[in-house]
């Protein structure tokens, strides 16, 4: 389901813990684990109603709706060392299915059937034609309904997964949230589907269940995050809540000794120089993560005169980094990290499928082949690697130890200026710990400063990277990213 295709709706729900910071911050995680998958434009609103005729409005295809406490995850598959998003599952698994929404389906007995508001997709082609129902219709008067539908549990675990007409007893009382778009989608002969269980995975439910469950959340926030026991000791919290810290704790707690072998992004955004570019480069910043910088270099050009400096808040990476530099010829990537791993015993590598593991962090050799298989297929094969990497490993690098959210001093005092001077910081101003750790206004905060501070030196600079939001950049200059507001939220 890519992004042309789909519209995000997030619906507000203020006043529902009766803890104002609580539900700011859940807002937040709502709408910033969102944009690690979706770049699209996000609706806000405290109606479904509201969103759903907004989203209409538009030509997309599929309004997913999240309600404030929803994060969409990846789901990780151990076995196959791959993961899936929210929006890669739905995709998979809707099309050619017949549907005006599909979502988290609630039995009500007596009560008919309703839509839990945390997550679900509408059908928009569906919602038009069948004239835009609402969520949940005032109940006045002859209810509309079908006479009668039937619940399917295929999993016998009280999961519903699928609501159709047939013949039955079902009592025509709906008192649920989403019953009007239920009843819609039957009277017009359409099925109601369950989320399947990978679309269930994908996401968390972090609405709190109970004022000890919200005691717990505010005493784990912040850094209080390195106070909780990943065992499981707080039974107050609920599943959902106990992954998610889970998970937060171990990047908060490893990340700064973190190492990435290889790159979770794509590519795509430095295949090709912006236009009115002139290579080669005189200088390119990057954080010491697998190899796109290698690429910037190889699409942009360099030369002999080329100065490369590496940047990131991680020592072990910079020294890894300047390990292959000075030692690895560029062929066996796998064996060579296998041989020299000694040398970096306290390292907590960052790869695809062993955040998962029951060592998150290990070094898995099975993971970096298959990162070294994908690398070797971008640069066209091994020899074809290897003869950048002989050019490469002649430039003059430097190594410079710098948190640009702490002190982004360090790197400012090595900037270079000039229209040939390129940077790519990844996602440094939107990664799970500033997300954690600082409110959406303060990374827009900090991220402006640092745009300011850097252009004061540079503002020809061009960036590669993303935002405090999470959206691409795309080889942007500095100057044109400031003159359109960047960073002020």
């Amino acid at each position: 389901m890519v992004d042309h295709d789909l519209i995000v709706g997030v619906l507000e729900t203020p006043g529902r813990t009766g803890h104002q910071h609580l539900e700011r911050k859940l807002r937040d995680f709502t709408l910033a684990l969102c944009r690690f998958d979706y770049r699209g434009p996000i609706l806000e609103s405290t109606s479904v109603d509201e969103l759903l005729a907004a989203a209409a409005r538009t030509s997309a295809r599929h309004c997913l709706v999240q309600a404030c406490g929803n994060a969409m995850v990846r789901h990780g598959d151990r076995r196959r060392a791959s993961d899936t998003n929210l929006l890669q599952a739905l995709g998979a698994w809707l099309p050619r299915r017949d549907f005006l929404v599909a979502g988290h389906l609630l039995d009500g007995g007596e009560r008919w059937f309703g839509l839990d508001e945390i997550c679900f997709l509408v059908n928009l082609d569906a919602y038009r034609a069948l004239g835009r129902p609402g969520f949940t219709p005032a109940a006045a008067g002859p209810l509309p309904l079908p006479a009668a539908a039937w619940v399917e549990d295929t999993a016998g675990a009280g999961v519903v997964h699928r609501i159709e007409r047939r013949p039955g007893t079902r009592p025509a009382t709906p008192a649920l949230p989403g019953w009007g778009l239920i009843a819609a989608s039957l009277e017009a002969g359409k099925p109601v589907l369950g989320f399947d269980e990978t679309s269930r995975h994908c996401s968390l439910d972090l609405r709190p269940k109970s004022a000890a469950e919200i005691e717990s959340i505010l005493r784990f926030s912040g850094a209080g995050i390195f106070d909780f026991d990943g065992s499981g000791g707080d039974r107050s919290l609920g599943e959902s809540w106990r992954g998610f810290l889970g998970y937060v704790q171990n990047q908060a707690k490893h990340a700064k000794r973190g190492i990435f072998l290889g790159n979770f992004e794509s590519y795509e955004d430095v295949e090709r120089p912006p236009a009115g570019f002139a290579g080669p480069l005189s200088g390119l910043y990057a954080v010491a993560a697998g190899f796109k910088a290698n690429r910037i270099l190889h699409t942009h050009g360099f030369d002999s005169r080329t100065r490369m400096v590496f940047f990131d808040y991680s020592t072990l990476a910079l020294e890894l980094r300047r390990t292959l530099v000075e030692e690895w010829d560029g062929a066996d990537y796998p064996g060579f990290i296998q041989r020299i791993s000694g040398r970096f015993p306290d390292a907590f590598y960052q790869l695809w499928g062993n955040l998962w593991a029951p060592r998150p962090g290990a070094l898995d050799p099975a993971l970096v082949g298959g990162i070294w298989e994908r690398e070797l297929a971008i640069w066209g094969g091994e020899a074809a690697f290897r003869e950048h990497w002989s050019e490469y490993r002649q430039l003059r690098h430097h190594y410079v130890h710098c948190d640009l959210f702490a002190d982004a001093a360090p790197l400012l005092a090595v900037l270079g200026s000039g229209p040939r001077e390129a940077m790519w910081w990844s996602n440094a101003f939107h990664s799970l710990n500033s997300v954690w750790f600082y409110a959406r206004e303060d990374r827009h905060r900090i991220y402006t400063r640092w745009l300011d501070d850097a252009a004061a030196i540079n503002p020809e600079l061009l960036l590669y990277g993303t935002d405090a939001d999470n959206l691409g950049l795309g080889g942007i200059r500095l100057g044109d990213h400031r003159a359109r507001g960047a960073g002020r939220s």
